[in-house]
């Protein structure tokens, strides 16, 4: 006699659960930040690598008044002016 076979195929051995690389550590914790003073829409906002001051935010605004806050406590740092239009992104490059 031939065995029957299975409707469905026998089951894959379990693998070991290995967390995602992009998952996000938890190694602080994390609180939502409310950072005012643009005036228009904010369209990016990109954090800096840490650096010996810290960690730094800046958003990019319909405003064309990118601004650069503390990373941790949301407070303002400064504005770059001179834009003559919408600014869409900005980004800190590791020297700064």
């Amino acid at each position: 006699t031939v065995p029957s076979r299975a409707p469905y195929p026998a089951p894959a051995r379990a693998r070991a659960h290995r967390p995602s690389p992009c998952a996000p550590r938890a190694t602080m914790p994390q609180v939502p930040l409310v950072c005012h003073g643009h005036s228009r829409p904010i369209v990016a906002v990109e954090y800096s690598h840490v650096t010996p001051d810290g960690v730094f935010l800046i958003s990019a605004s319909k405003d064309g008044q990118p601004m650069l806050r503390d990373g941790d406590s949301g407070d303002w740092v400064g504005t770059f002016q001179g834009h003559k239009g919408c600014v869409w992104g900005a980004t800190l490059n590791r020297e700064a």
